[in-house]
C-alpha cells in the first residue's frame, strides 16, 4: 500500500497573495470603491480631506488610514496627494493581533480609542515601511509576503503604541461601552467574534 507523506510545515495561509500594495496619485475627489480587504494608506505628499463614515479627517503627509471592509469612505479633496496603499485580508490582522500580548492587542484596537485617521509624528519611518513593502511587492522575490508581513505588523503595532501614548495603563477588565458598536461591527463583517473575556 503506498504511503502519503505530509509536510507538517504546509500552511494554506499563504497559497495565494495576502498582499496587494500600490501608489495612487491625485488631484481629484472620488467616490470609494467596495471591498472586502483592510486598506492601510500612508500619505507620502500633497494634503486633502478623506470621509469615513460621514466623518472628514484632514489627510497630509505623515497622516496613516485605515480602511475597513465596512467603512463607508470617499476622498472629498485632494491636492496632488501621493499615497502608498497596502491592502489584505482580516485574516492577516486577526494573525497578527494573536500573536504575543493578545489580550493586550484586542483591547487596544478594539476599544474606543480606534482612530481611522492619525498623523504619525516620524513620516520619515512611516515612509520607509510602506516604501519597502512596495518595492517587495513589485519585485516579487521569494519570501516577499513574508517580508510585507513584517513590515505590515510594525506599521499597525506602532500606530497602536502612538494612540496609546500618554494613556493610563490598560485595565482588563474595563467595559465596551462605546467601542461596542465598533466591536459588532467587526464581528459581522469578520464572522469571527471573540467572547468579551478576550478583549
Amino acid at each position: 500500500m503506498e504511503q502519503t507523506y505530509h509536510n507538517p510545515y504546509h500552511n494554506t495561509f499563504w497559497e495565494e497573495p495576502s498582499f496587494s500594495v500600490y501608489k495612487h496619485s491625485t488631484n481629484a475627489a472620488r467616490k470609494d470603491h467596495e471591498t472586502g480587504r483592510i486598506r492601510l494608506f500612508a500619505t507620502i505628499s500633497g494634503h486633502g480631506t478623506i470621509k469615513i463614515n460621514g466623518i472628514n479627517y484632514p489627510i497630509s503627509r505623515g497622516s496613516l488610514s485605515w480602511i475597513f471592509p465596512y467603512h463607508s469612505t470617499s476622498l472629498t479633496e485632494a491636492k496632488n496627494l501621493e499615497v502608498i496603499e497596502i491592502s489584505f485580508p482580516l485574516r492577516v490582522l486577526l494573525q497578527i493581533l494573536d500573536g504575543p500580548n493578545q489580550e493586550q492587542l484586542h483591547k487596544m484596537m478594539f476599544q474606543n480609542h480606534f482612530s481611522p485617521v492619525i498623523t504619525y509624528p516620524n513620516a520619515k519611518q512611516l515612509e520607509k515601511l510602506f516604501d519597502e513593502a512596495l518595492q517587495e511587492a513589485e519585485i516579487r522575490a521569494p519570501l516577499f509576503e513574508t517580508l510585507v508581513l513584517a513590515n505590515v505588523t510594525k506599521i499597525i503595532l506602532l500606530y497602536l503604541r502612538y494612540i496609546y501614548k500618554g494613556k493610563t495603563k490598560i485595565h482588563y477588565h474595563t467595559r465596551l461601552e462605546s467601542s461596542s458598536v465598533f466591536t459588532l461591527s467587526f464581528c459581522r463583517a469578520t464572522q469571527h467574534c471573540k467572547s468579551s473575556s478576550a478583549f
